[in-house]
């Protein structure tokens, strides 16, 4: 049984494929008891016209059309994963508010009036510049982590599965004193490291890795959530279980789920 996935997106994100019921029908069949619908408002790029807009008013009805027919079958949760919120708080706080959304995730898809981290062509660009790129998405991090009324911060060695992906490297470990105030904040605000999945179907490993994890750990870190990160069809739920299981081995005690007005833990057994 797969309890929880807190991290799921719909076509109301820009970037994925399955409807809302899709994925609840795919949850349902894969036997995962919870989920919460986190869709993407990157939401500096969308008021600077870079990206097309989040519907919610229409995300919201077409979740809530779809917890009245599964929510016999399957726990839904109305979430959002908010890009870049630290840069835009007012008016993330007023979608949050206006739209009654639940759980939320906090992440950085890209730096302020710079291209998504994806978009970046890591083969042409010289290895210090890489290394400032990825300082100061861990920078940024520590920004997002003190948004007010975050459940969890998502994949938080995002910029690292583009730059192996176009053959360059990135030693994660430099970077270990910077994440030790990362984890000092969020340890702080209550906020979950978010260990997400979809790296291993993928071909580049979970974020963050089991070394980072395992230092999360060492640092005190306490809360975590898991999540698929799934954009299409069937990918609702993969690896969550193994990767309930490591963190169990390495000590984590509690799982964060998405729940009714905001996040609980879990106890793992």
């Amino acid at each position: 049984m797969i309890f929880c996935d807190s991290h799921t997106h719909s076509n109301f994100s820009f970037d994925a494929e399955q409807s809302i019921e899709e994925l609840c029908i795919s949850a349902i069949n894969k036997g995962v008891k919870r989920i919460a619908l986190t869709d993407h408002y990157d939401i500096d790029c969308v008021l600077d016209g870079l990206y097309p807009g989040y519907d919610a008013a229409s995300a919201k009805s077409e979740f809530d059309r779809c917890r009245e027919k599964y929510g016999d079958q399957l726990e839904m949760i109305f979430g959002i994963e908010l890009g870049q919120a630290h840069l835009r708080e007012k008016e993330a706080h007023e979608l949050i508010k206006k739209y009654d959304i639940e759980f939320v995730i906090t992440s950085i898809h890209n730096l302020d009036r710079v291209p998504d981290y994806i978009f970046l062509n890591y083969k042409e660009i010289p290895q210090p510049m890489i290394d400032h790129l990825y300082e100061r998405y861990v920078r940024e991090l520590c920004g997002a982590a003190k948004f007010e009324g975050a459940h969890t911060l998502a994949h938080i060695t995002y910029p690292a599965r583009y730059i192996n992906r176009d053959g360059r490297e990135i030693d994660i470990k430099r970077f270990y004193d910077l994440y030790r105030e990362l984890f000092e904040i969020i340890k702080c605000r209550g906020v979950a490291l978010e260990l997400n999945t979809s790296g291993i179907r993928k071909g580049y490993g979970m974020s963050p890795n089991e070394d980072l994890l395992r230092f999360y750990r060492e640092c005190g870190g306490e809360l975590v959530s898991c999540g698929s990160d799934t954009h299409i069809f069937g990918d609702v739920g993969a690896d969550v279980e193994d990767c309930v299981e490591l963190l169990k081995s390495i000590g984590f005690r509690y799982l964060t789920c998405p729940a009714k007005g905001g996040a609980e833990h879990i106890k793992l057994n």
